[in-house]
Formats: C-alpha cells, sequence, structure tokens
C-alpha cells in the first residue's frame, strides 16, 4: 500500500530503514566478536547487512545475464553444447549459494569462471576493468561518495534496479549517528564511517566487483551501468593504515570515552543497562551492587498509575545484590528485553506439525 501510495522511492527508503534497524537490535553475539567498542561493532554489522543486500544484487545480475545466454543452448538439439550449457549453468547455481559470492575461495571463484566464461574460450578469466587493480578502500570511498549524492543515475558500483543504494544510505545513517554516541564529528566521523565499512567489505572477503563496461577508443562519458561480464579487482594494496589501527588514532574523545565505559564496567556501583548484557556475557555484571538503568524511576512516565511508580520503589528499596533469587530476577529480566522486538514478529513460515521438526523451529528462532 506504501508503495502504491507515495512511490517507490519512498517505499524503498521505508523498507532499508526497516530491515537496519531490526537487524542491528538483533545482532548476534557471534558478529565481530573481536571488536571491543561496542559503537563500531554495531556499525559494522549495519555495514554488513547493507552489502549482503548488495550481493543479493550482484546474483540478481549475474544470474539473469547468463541465464538468458544460456536459454538458447539448453534448448538446443546440440547435445554438447546442451550439456555444456547444463555444467555452466549448474556451477551457476553453485555460486549463487555461495555465503562470500565476491571472495576469491578456488572453489567460489571456479564457479563464477566456468557459468561466465563460453566454452570456445579456453582460458577461463575474467574480463579485468580497464581501472586496473584498485585497493577495497576505492570502492568503499565510491561507496559512501554515491551513497551521499542524490544523482539521478546510478553510479558504479551501484546497479541498475538493485537495492544496495537506499539500504546503504540507510546503514550510514546508523553508522554516522553510532559515531556521535562514540565521540567523533568531522573527519574523524568520516574515518569512522569509512573504517565501519571496510571492516565489513574484509569480513564478507570482497576481493572483486561486476563494475561497468571498458570505454572503447571514442570518446564520451564513460559507461556507468554494471554488467556482469565486466570485474573490478579490489586486490592493490591500501597507502593507509588498516582500520584497526585507525580506530585506535582518529580521535582522542573516542578513547577517552572507550576508557570511561571499561571504569564504569570495573565499579560495582557503575551505571549498566540490561541491553547491553546477554545471556553469555552476565558474568560481566555479577559484581555489580546496583540495578540496571531501566530500573530508573527517571523511565517511569508522568500518567501512569501510582502502583507502576510504587512496584520501582519498591525493587529499588529492597533489591540485594548478594541475593541468588534477585540475580535470578535481573537474569529474567534480560532474558524478557531480549525477547520483546521478536514477541510479535510475523512468521516467516507454517508451524510444524511433526513433533521432532517443531522441536527444531523453536530451537531455531531468533529469539
Amino acid at each position: 500500500s506504501q508503495q502504491l501510495t507515495y512511490g517507490e522511492a519512498f517505499y524503498e527508503a521505508y523498507e532499508a530503514r526497516f530491515t537496519i534497524r531490526l537487524s542491528v537490535e538483533n545482532m548476534p553475539e557471534t558478529a565481530y566478536p573481536s571488536i571491543d567498542d561496542m559503537t563500531l561493532r554495531l556499525s559494522c554489522y549495519a555495514a554488513e547487512i547493507a552489502l549482503r543486500v548488495y550481493f543479493q544484487d550482484i546474483r540478481k545480475l549475474v544470474h539473469d545475464n547468463v541465464h538468458a545466454i544460456l536459454q538458447p543452448f539448453l534448448n538446443s538439439n546440440n547435445r554438447a553444447a546442451k550439456q555444456d550449457a547444463k555444467d555452466r549453468y549448474a556451477c551457476l547455481s553453485k555460486w549463487c549459494d555461495e555465503d562470500y559470492p565476491l571472495s576469491y575461495d578456488p572453489r567460489v571463484l571456479s564457479n563464477l569462471l566456468r557459468s561466465v566464461t563460453p566454452q570456445q574460450e579456453q582460458r577461463f578469466e575474467l574480463t579485468a576493468s580497464s581501472l586496473g587493480q584498485r585497493p577495497l578502500s576505492f570502492l568503499v570511498d565510491a561507496i559512501i561518495r554515491h551513497a551521499s549524492g542524490q544523482q539521478h543515475r546510478r553510479q558504479p558500483p551501484f546497479i541498475q534496479g538493485g537495492h544496495f543504494l537506499p539500504v546503504i544510505r540507510v546503514a550510514i545513517d546508523e553508522i554516522r549517528s553510532n559515531a556521535s554516541i562514540a565521540g567523533h564529528g568531522g573527519p574523524s566521523e568520516t574515518m569512522f564511517i569509512r573504517n565501519a565499512i571496510t571492516l565489513a567489505c574484509e569480513t564478507l572477503q570482497i576481493n572483486h566487483v561486476p563494475w561497468s563496461r571498458n570505454q572503447d577508443n571514442h570518446s564520451g562519458r564513460a559507461p556507468t551501468i554494471i554488467v556482469h561480464d565486466v570485474w573490478l579487482n579490489l586486490g592493490a594494496k591500501d597507502k593507509t593504515l588498516p582500520p584497526a589501527f585507525l580506530s585506535q588514532q582518529q580521535s582522542n574523545n573516542a578513547l577517552a570515552f572507550q576508557a570511561s565505559q571499561k571504569i564504569q564496567a570495573k565499579d560495582p556501583r557503575g551505571q549498566w543497562s540490561a541491553l547491553d548484557i546477554r545471556l553469555n556475557t552476565f558474568h560481566t555484571v555479577l559484581h555489580k551492587t546496583n540495578l540496571p538503568s531501566e530500573w530508573d524511576i527517571e523511565h517511569v512516565m508522568d500518567d501512569i498509575p501510582p502502583y507502576i511508580i510504587d512496584a520501582y520503589s519498591y525493587v529499588q528499596r529492597i533489591y540485594n545484590s548478594s541475593k541468588p533469587l534477585h540475580q535470578l530476577a535481573v537474569i529474567c529480566s534480560i532474558i524478557c528485553a531480549g525477547i520483546i522486538p521478536n514477541i510479535f514478529a510475523p512468521e516467516m513460515k507454517k508451524i510444524p506439525q511433526n513433533k521432532t521438526q517443531y522441536l527444531r523451529y523453536i530451537q531455531g528462532l531468533e529469539w
């Protein structure tokens, strides 16, 4: 209904914001565990969600074009040509199913080469972009630059008809908000955004990407439409320091903020939030003698019944962290805080009737 009422652009922006926000709120513990700074960690995950949409755009681009090329051969009476088309399509399907389709993993790359390269060409290789080998920062800078602009025509690396552009715009807004929380501003904010996207690209093993056709000898505007058979290599050495080092040097404000967080975490009376704690990290707050900030009376609205205010006051008054039952109550509150965003989530598939399948279904639920 929103698509019909407000148009395609509005709907894409709405869907992108919903996708990023829901994903970040439910970031798994396994995402970027080596990053201590939670703001950077959340930012990397937001960038990853957007880049996975980029993967979907690329998969569709390659699949649709290769399938269109193979279709006549699949319907051909020529057995050799038909068998080759089947083999190429099988490799294409395998490549589309890969978690990291832009990796140089031999298995992944060989399936891409086999599906894109015609049989008569004995050399299995991708047509390289005339831009030559570029560093990963080239792709990251292009993403940030074009996502920040308002061009009507999509520029590389954004694919015509793809969904990556609106999603990465929302992701960058989310990362910018996290940068502000971490004390970054100006050039430091830009570097924070750049580092988050770069770290996500490295995690997703983005070694090359499809690019626009190489310009011939004729003068004129450079092609901007991404094609499936021209690829830009991202293996050149970057002149700048890796993001892991930059994040430690870019802002004294960020370092001071991190130090204050660590001091506060160690202090038994330091403020803490149940929303920042997962069950497998509960041991990090066992020394806390105070309740999480969610039980602060300031969170109570003015127009609520008096008994709720009394409940907050009662809990603050009688809570004793040395009592196991009280700690169990806090654990239950953390479980509740984690479930709330997903309690009313729509079902993605029918609930199995078989007891064994139903158990697997329950165990597989995100919450």
